[in-house]
């Protein structure tokens, strides 16, 4: 009979355990009898531990209650289902006020890095104590490159810091350069003018009353610029009449 078919048959003695599917036992004049069991039920893998019994059965006794016990009291937990929930509620909500000063994008893209442990067992009593928060500026300065840091993931319990995760962005957001000032100017520019020539030929009756506003317009523009260039020229006379009229 092996060392686990023995150790069931200990078990059923004080009652049924299941999911027990591993166990090491052990002997030392230090340690006494010792026992090593793994057990799992559904999610919830564990080890527990036994050291210092006088006994095979205290030390089957013992186990049992430990095991018993964390099952009893303790629950596996996905932080990665609880993080992904509350980041794309974030998303939904925040996403499109985050600026990239000078940047170029049609869309923002943005993730999170992978937690080291999807799930972790906690304390039923402080599973309502579980808070996830995101903590992410609004602004930022381009260029950026793919996977660059804007803001991190925490999770805490019972106000205590777990772990954390970087929110990471997908892809590049290259800078504006001259290129691009000159292309959309071109661009807009054009799009305005066919504005206006679909207005007009819609609204024929229009074009006469802009075609006066036109004329007004540059006729003051040009008296504008005839004065500016008198009260220019007229002030530069006077300062280098002023000027050899004072030195010399």
């Amino acid at each position: 009979m092996d060392i686990l078919k023995t150790f069931q048959i200990q078990m059923n003695y004080y009652g049924n355990l299941n999911g027990v599917y591993g166990i090491k036992t052990g002997f030392t004049n230090g340690a006494n009898r010792c026992l090593v069991t793994a057990c799992k039920r559904n999610d919830l893998d564990i080890i527990c531990v036994v050291l210092g019994a006088d006994t095979k059965n205290f030390r089957t006794k013992d186990s049992i209650n430990l095991i018993e016990y964390t099952f009893k009291h303790f629950k596996q937990i996905n932080i990665n289902n609880l993080i992904a929930e509350e980041f794309n509620n974030w998303k939904n909500t925040n996403l499109n006020n985050i600026s990239i000063n000078k940047g170029i994008y049609n869309s923002l893209d943005i993730t999170y890095e992978s937690l080291k442990k999807n799930t972790i067992p906690i304390e039923n009593d402080l599973i309502n104590s579980l808070k996830i928060e995101i903590d992410c500026p609004f602004t930022f300065e381009a260029p950026l490159k793919d996977s660059s840091k804007l803001g991190c993931i925490n999770i805490y319990l019972e106000n205590e810091l777990l772990d954390s995760v970087n929110i990471i962005l997908k892809g590049n957001i290259n800078k504006k350069n001259i290129t691009y000032y000159i292309t959309y100017f071109l661009k807009n520019f054009c799009n305005f003018i066919k504005n206006i020539v679909w207005f007009f030929k819609k609204n024929p009756d229009y074009w006469i009353f802009f075609d006066n506003f036109l004329y007004i317009f540059f006729y003051i523009i040009n008296n504008i610029s005839n004065c500016y260039n008198f009260f220019c020229i007229t002030i530069w006379d006077f300062d280098i009449k002023f000027f050899f009229y004072s030195h010399y």
